[in-house]
């Protein structure tokens, strides 16, 4: 049993398995991207809610590119630090080559948190 398992594990994969595996050759991972903008957004986060929230994501396969969208909101008026922090961790994650610069803008909310929303396209490896 064992030297036929040996035997299987040695075998040339069926055509149709060479045939996905050119597919998906080449092909960006959308999904380790989103992943490492979570573990991102998740760096930050005292509690189960964190002050970084993504509202909305694009990805555009074609040019290897993710767009996300969303807002800081941060009590102690500290939004646009939690910000460019943010895009600091983006950066040091890895998984992009460019990280865009957001526009650092911020409203008051009626509470008094801290808000700066945000718009950052994401380039990956």
């Amino acid at each position: 049993l064992i030297a036929e398992r040996e035997k299987l594990d040695t075998q040339v994969p069926a055509p149709v398995l060479r045939q996905v595996a050119a597919l998906t050759e080449g092909r960006p991972d959308a999904g380790g991207a989103v992943g490492a903008i979570e573990d991102a957004r998740r760096s930050f986060a005292l509690g189960p809610i964190g002050p970084i929230s993504v509202t909305r994501t694009w990805f555009q396969a074609g040019e290897r590119r993710i767009a996300i969208a969303g807002q800081v909101r941060d009590v102690t008026g500290r939004a646009m630090q939690v910000l460019a922090a943010f895009v600091d961790a983006l950066r040091a994650s890895g998984a992009f080559a460019t990280v865009s610069e957001p526009e650092y803008t911020h409203t008051t909310a009626p509470d008094g948190a801290d808000i700066a929303p945000f718009s950052i396209s994401l380039i990956l490896q």
